[in-house]
């Protein structure tokens, strides 16, 4: 209990300070400086990032998993697509789009992440699910409601 306490008030906290910094920039800045500077900005990368998110994650084919059939291994690298994009968005991105290294190793930097990859694609290409964006790939990952019984607490999203 006092770990989970100690949780909260950490959680409490922080969220604490988060509303404070943000009523003193609105306070500061006014109205439309806030919104251009602060709200706008944390709108579009909070859009992007959940979008990343949900098509590196939920693709068709990636695997669920319950607390008795979890793996590391086919939760980690068979369940990560890279979703390549035009290079100007990769570069916005800091390529975290590249996806597959990071849950290899979460702590790469992300300028590593590309050389990574084709590190892993050398000498594990049949793990690394890589895929070019389409919207027709969106519209299948977003499609995909289905789980299918692979094993004890194993599931594959069709």
């Amino acid at each position: 209990f006092k770990k989970a306490a100690g949780l909260y008030t950490s959680n409490f906290l922080s969220a604490l300070c988060t509303i404070v910094l943000v009523w003193a920039y609105f306070s500061f800045l006014g109205t439309e400086k806030f919104v251009l500077m602060y709200a706008i900005p944390v709108l579009i990368a909070a859009s992007t990032g959940a979008f990343l998110t949900f098509i590196q994650h939920s693709h068709p084919g990636s695997y669920v998993f319950d607390k008795v059939g979890f793996d590391p291994v086919l939760s980690h690298v068979y369940s990560t697509f890279n979703i390549r994009f035009p290079a100007w968005m990769e570069f916005f991105w800091l390529d975290i789009n590249v996806h597959t290294p990071h849950h290899v190793l979460p702590g790469i930097p992300w300028y590593f992440l590309k050389e990574a990859n084709e590190v892993l694609k050398a000498e594990f290409c049949e793990v690394v699910n890589e895929r070019d964006f389409s919207f027709k790939g969106l519209r299948a990952s977003w499609n995909a409601t289905e789980l299918i019984k692979v094993k004890e607490g194993v599931y594959r999203i069709q």
